[in-house]
């Protein structure tokens, strides 16, 4: 009996460069997702943002690319949750940051299709910018509705500390870090969202 009848190693080699070959498509959208969350949120600091709008869907699209190689891939899952996770969150945060600074409605997790704990990250890391882009702003005389936005998050995050830091990626200590960020800030001006930019 030939135990190995079944096993076929040319095609078992086949899949394995195919999945290698897409990891390196899969990274290389990766990093440019990234690279184009980072740009969004600055073009959106520059007030630059229809560019800004522009760049993000460019990104969605990026991230349904990678969504797409990833169900049909034998990549590892281990893999596939940790890439998704970070993209995802990249994307998400800068939506948020662009959404408070253009005075919209934010999105919820399920219209940008993403999970929830990643939408919760992204809300924690986008107060956080929205805090550097606050003083930024602020070093430039310019009045904005960012400071009352984050502080608006908080609150609503705050709703989640009952959690368990497993779960939740120990919102507690950030949102402790963010709420010195945002009552240290060098303003102490409130305005309302129609009142800035």
């Amino acid at each position: 009996m030939d135990l190995l009848s079944n096993v076929n190693i040319d095609k078992i080699n086949a899949a394995i460069k195919e999945a290698i070959q897409t990891k390196k498509e899969i990274s290389s959208l990766k990093k440019e997702v990234l690279q184009m969350s980072k740009d969004a949120i600055e073009l959106a600091e520059s007030g630059k943002f229809a560019a800004a709008e522009a760049v993000l869907y460019a990104s969605e699209r990026k991230i349904n690319r990678i969504k797409s190689y990833l169900r049909t891939s034998i990549i590892s899952l281990h893999f596939q949750s940790d890439l998704l996770y970070s993209v995802e969150k990249e994307y998400c945060e800068a939506v948020i940051v662009c959404y408070v600074m253009t005075n919209r409605e934010i999105p919820g997790y399920e219209e940008l299709g993403v999970d929830p704990l990643v939408f919760i990250h992204s809300f924690v890391e986008a107060v956080s910018e929205l805090g550097k882009i606050n003083e930024k702003l602020e070093n430039r005389n310019r009045i904005t509705a960012n400071k009352l936005a984050m502080q608006d998050i908080t609150v609503r995050l705050e709703e989640l500390k009952h959690y368990a830091g497993s779960v939740t990626g120990d919102i507690d200590n950030q949102l402790d870090k963010l709420r010195h960020k945002i009552y240290t800030g060098k303003t102490d001006v409130d305005v309302t969202p129609e009142d800035a930019l």
